[in-house]
């Protein structure tokens, strides 16, 4: 395959998921990416399930990656490192300001030996945020006002489960490299790319807000964003969620009495309002939670392969909630090719590939498993044109690994 970053250099300096995800999505696209292995070490290490010592999802986000360990205690592998970032494309770091001065790793130091450099760093919140300069995912939704999209309308508000924060972070400062590589080509010059979690998420609340904004009851679907939590329509072997307008309303409204017919409901069909409003009555909406049980009555009898079938047939849309082994054995994901392995000592990883598929170059895929700490401190350390007898003295100091 044509990889499409080949031949850009990366350093990955993390103790966080962001970083390591942006770097990850690099790698997917055939950059070589460095991670900086220390002392110090990226937390999701400790994080269970683990796999060899360490955790799954660190060492998924390591496929495809070269390490160098480094005492970064020490001024002599700190001047290691600033000679590594320096001639390295793209610098990624989730560090504080304070830490990154003190490493050698400063943009204004940086950009002097390398004016073309790239180099991004991924916060939390802004260094010189008047609310603090540290802050985990709760706080992150709770400042940015994140959290107004579940729950109740009018009561308290309900965190999102997932680490949004974090993994839009990520995809964003990919966005921001790509931007600033691109830029890099017609000029030469390279900058510096900045982004927070409180940006990020202060971005995608924007824009929710502008579709539908469920304090002031006003938007497209008004409650929709804080209703209940949809765990689908029971059928007599797995839940699905499904809807009729997805082909306009008119559609939807010719297509509710055919669905009433075939499912046995057909007394509903005796009250107007059934039939000028019932399509609507689907999914999401506090009518939607309502007349739920009335469709289930009529769903529980039937497989979930039979309502889906004639769902499509009325011009509808749907699908079942699958669990994990669900969706990674589907004939389709397999076809797609979105998981493949990758071997390691301890076991086989399911990686998933990059959500892009390209005309020319394909779809990339990771092919490499996670390095060791300290695997490639010797390959990358000669590429910096350290000595052999140089690379001997630093690892017996303790230098490096």
């Amino acid at each position: 395959m044509d990889e499409l970053l080949s031949g850009i250099r990366v350093l990955e300096i993390s103790r966080g998921p962001s970083s390591a995800l942006c770097s990850r999505q690099l790698a997917s696209l055939g950059a070589e990416v460095i991670r900086v292995d220390s002392l110090l070490k990226n937390y999701l290490e400790h994080i269970d399930p683990l796999i060899d010592g360490q955790g799954a999802v660190y060492q998924t986000l390591s496929c495809g990656k070269k390490s160098i360990w480094l005492d970064l205690e020490r001024q002599s592998a700190q001047a290691i490192l600033c000679r590594l970032a320096i001639s390295s494309d793209v610098v990624v770091t989730d560090l504080p300001d304070g830490e990154r001065q003190r490493y050698g790793l400063g943009h204004d130091h940086l950009k002097k030996d390398n004016p073309s450099g790239v180099y991004c760093y991924i916060a939390d919140v802004e260094d010189d945020c008047p609310w603090g300069s540290a802050a985990t995912e709760l706080e992150l939704q709770a400042m940015s006002g994140f959290v107004d999209w579940l729950g109740e309308a009018g009561q308290a508000p309900v965190r999102v489960g997932a680490d949004v924060a974090q993994w839009s972070s990520a995809n964003y400062a990919f966005l921001g490299i790509i931007s600033a590589l691109f830029h890099r080509q017609r000029t030469q010059v390279g900058q510096m790319v900045e982004t927070s979690g409180l940006r990020n998420l202060m971005g995608q609340a924007w824009w929710l807000t502008s579709l539908s904004d469920p304090d002031r009851w006003a938007g497209w679907i008004c409650s929709g964003l804080t209703d209940n939590a949809e765990t689908g329509y029971k059928t007599a072997d797995r839940p699905i969620i499904w809807g009729l307008s997805l082909g306009g309303l008119e559609k939807g409204k010719k297509a509710f009495p055919e669905l009433c017919r075939r499912v046995g409901l057909e007394e509903l069909l005796d009250d107007p309002y059934f039939v000028e409003h019932g399509s609507r009555m689907i999914g999401v909406g506090r009518d939607a939670q309502e007349f739920k049980p009335i469709i289930e009555s009529a769903f529980e009898t039937r497989s979930s392969e039979e309502l889906l079938k004639l769902i499509d047939e009325l011009g509808g849309q749907g699908a079942v909630f699958q669990d994990y082994e669900q969706v990674v054995n589907h004939p389709h994901i397999k076809e797609l090719g979105l998981v493949s392995e990758v071997e390691d000592s301890a076991c086989a990883l399911r990686v998933i590939s990059s959500c892009w598929d390209f005309s020319r170059s394909g779809t990339p895929t990771i092919r490499n498993r996670p390095p060791r700490e300290g695997e490639h401190t010797q390959e990358i350390l000669r590429s910096l044109g350290y000595s052999e007898q140089e690379i001997d003295n630093m690892q017996s100091e303790g230098i490096t690994r």
